[in-house]
């Protein structure tokens, strides 16, 4: 359950004899603006971070259903695996083991650049922000609030009336799309909504209550960099 919700995992255990794995997901956490101390480049390339426990959790699967992907580590902190930052390049060639950054030629330094009469423009947050409701969208019972809610289908007569501003994130990733919102702050406005209609219709500690509890923690931590 839940195998389906993140693009990368990290494998915590192999048992070869087994060919077992237990895996831990990963997730992006913006990109890299230097390189790694060993001298690998992904300037503007995704950052890679596992996901906290308390939200993705652990999954065992069978080795038969990993495929190796050729990733390099540019933080390295062996000692807490939550703060590693990996580069994942692409899907590993055949015979690849492991990434041998550490052997990689130290970078020269790069020359200022020269001026340019051209004005640079600014990386736009709310363009960061598309990727970030795809993901609560494909987290775990993220499916839940990606579509309105259809009241008279459920047979939920009362719902306009509990909840007056209904809101999903297939909604708002629309209105991102279209330009409807002037800010992260309003897009995450209504983002806050979904949460805040479910644990105002539904009873607390309900399956639903539960699920809004859980994704409002993780949007509020996704959010956060784009909010600064």
């Amino acid at each position: 359950d839940g195998e389906d919700d993140y693009s990368y995992w990290y494998v915590l255990t192999y048992l070869p004899d087994l060919q077992w794995c237990r895996v831990a997901p990963l997730e992006q956490r913006g990109v890299f603006a230097k390189p790694a101390p060993c001298g690998h480049v992904a300037d503007g390339r995704p950052r890679w971070m596992l996901v906290p426990e308390e939200i993705g959790g652990e999954v065992d699967v069978g080795a038969g259903r990993c495929h190796i992907m050729e990733a390099i580590e540019m933080v390295k902190t062996r000692a807490n695996a939550d703060t590693e930052e990996w580069d994942i390049v692409g899907r590993a060639p055949p015979g690849w083991v492991e990434a041998q950054c550490a052997k990689a030629a130290k970078p020269k330094k790069a020359k200022p650049p020269k001026p340019s009469s051209k004005p640079v423009a600014p990386l736009d947050p709310l363009a960061a922000a598309a990727p970030v409701i795809e993901q609560l969208i494909r987290m775990k019972n993220g499916d839940i609030f990606a579509e309105p809610v259809d009241w008279e289908a459920l047979g939920l007569p009362d719902y306009p009336t509990v909840v007056p501003r209904p809101m999903d994130l297939g909604t708002v990733l629309k209105r991102l799309k279209s330009g409807a919102y002037a800010s992260v702050a309003d897009l995450a406005a209504d983002v806050e909504l979904i949460w805040s209609n479910a644990m105002a219709y539904n009873q607390d500690g309900s399956f639903v209550y539960k699920a809004a509890v859980t994704l409002r923690a993780a949007a509020s931590k996704k959010f956060a960099p784009l909010l600064a």
